[in-house]
């Protein structure tokens, strides 16, 4: 079995988290996070919930059982040590001399 690390990114969203949480507990894969990570879905949520209509004490609430959910149910994912590993992967490529959009961009006729 292999281990994926969920990014706020796909955490966030419901319907994909609840999906990837599914395949996870399916057996498809393990998943890892962090608490940094925890803490971005959370405070992602309350803003997004705040957009979407709910009181700002009510959408802290809602962020936070989320999180909290988190926490609880899957304590045996939360890496922990992981902060002397920030940054340390290189991105961008330093040999590259352009960014992302002009490097990846496709031109299109029109």
């Amino acid at each position: 079995m292999f281990t994926a690390l969920l990014d706020s990114c796909v955490l966030w969203p419901s319907t994909q988290r609840n999906f990837l949480l599914s395949l996870a507990f399916e057996g498809a894969y393990r998943f890892v996070f962090s608490e940094a990570i925890i803490e971005e879905v959370e405070v992602n949520e309350e803003r997004k919930r705040i957009k979407r209509g709910d009181s700002e004490q009510d959408a802290a609430k809602k962020a936070l059982h989320l999180s909290t959910q988190l926490r609880l149910h899957f304590p045996d994912a939360i890496v922990k040590n992981w902060e002397g590993l920030d940054g340390s992967y290189g991105l961008p490529d330093p040999t590259m001399n352009t960014c992302w959009p002009q490097q990846w961009s496709v031109e299109r006729e029109v």
